[in-house]
């Protein structure tokens, strides 16, 4: 739920930087079956070196006849999207933040170079969600050479090689599950969102070092909140644990349906771990998934 800012790349070239070098312990899982499928674990970060694939990646790309994301990555569906992060109603920020919290969201908007008018009517989880995301925007926007995030590169590399593409999620899904978190527990994640930004709490760089050692643990970790507040907590441990049900359902789901089929599952990394995580939550639906290594060699911890 991150695509307010994609649309502005989803025209661009799909193909990695060539002068990069791969991870060596990529998010990779085989599920084992008939025909094995694949679970890839992405990170939501517009940088060359994550498209440099290592080969079992590549070879899982290639052997895989189906490829799904969280939500289908076409223009057409994220404009849909993008389109009903707005309040019903006619609604705005302005109806449910008090003056002091509208104003510091529409100051860092303002800071970080864009008009508070084209943001005052999003629901309030996706403010939430957009704020982090405007440095982004606005550096896409301005750089000519502007790269891919990982799940839109290999989405449309397998939609351009005609396999079949889509969504495990349905937009309705999303906004359904985002919308069921408590209205207070919502202005709260907008203001925790805001006192990172506003600490320098952007762990772009620290997000990278983790994805590239392979490490999903530490790397979940960050996905995490630091807030301390109980209701907030919760709220975000629910909202997760729900959409990881609904994800492992869709993708048992398809397994059952076409078990002779090679499918390829491109996920962000904040759904795979913990004991509501994909990876539990599949294993006890009765899967066996192993993690896929480029060499005998590399040992990568789940």
């Amino acid at each position: 739920m991150r695509r307010l800012w994609i649309i502005c790349l989803l025209g661009l070239p799909v193909f990695a930087q060539q002068d990069e070098e791969p991870t060596s312990a990529p998010f990779l899982w085989c599920i084992e079956g008939e025909t094995p499928s694949y679970l890839f674990a992405t990170l939501d970060v517009p940088d060359a070196r994550l498209l440099a694939l290592p080969d079992c990646v590549e070879a899982a790309l290639a052997e895989c006849s189906a490829l799904y994301a969280e939500l289908a990555l076409d223009i057409d569906s994220q404009v849909a999207m993008s389109a009903k992060l707005v309040m019903p109603d006619e609604g705005s920020l302005e109806d449910v933040l008090s003056r002091a919290q509208l104003l510091r969201v529409h100051k860092m908007v303002n800071e970080m170079g864009f008009p508070f008018e084209g943001f005052k009517t999003l629901r309030v989880w996706a403010m939430t969600m957009t704020l982090p995301q405007l440095d982004q925007v606005r550096q896409a926007l301005q750089d000519k050479d502007r790269t891919q995030p990982l799940d839109v590169h290999v989405y449309h590399r397998a939609l351009a090689a005609n396999k079949e593409v889509g969504g495990l999620e349905t937009i309705e899904e999303q906004i359904a599950i985002f919308d069921a978190t408590p209205m207070a527990a919502q202005v709260k994640m907008l203001e925790q969102a805001l006192e990172d930004l506003n600490a320098g709490k952007g762990p772009r760089a620290e997000l990278m070092a983790r994805y590239l050692a392979g490490d999903l643990v530490r790397l979940a970790a960050l996905a995490g909140s630091e807030s301390e507040d109980p209701e907030l907590v919760a709220a975000r441990e629910q909202l997760m644990r729900r959409r990881n049900e609904l994800l492992a359902e869709r993708i048992a789901g398809r397994l059952q349906q076409a078990p002779a089929r090679c499918h390829f599952f491109a996920l962000g990394y904040q759904h795979f771990a913990g004991e509501t995580g994909l990876l539990a939550l599949l294993r006890s639906a009765g899967l066996t998934i192993s993690r896929v290594q480029p060499t005998p060699q590399e040992t990568a911890p789940e």
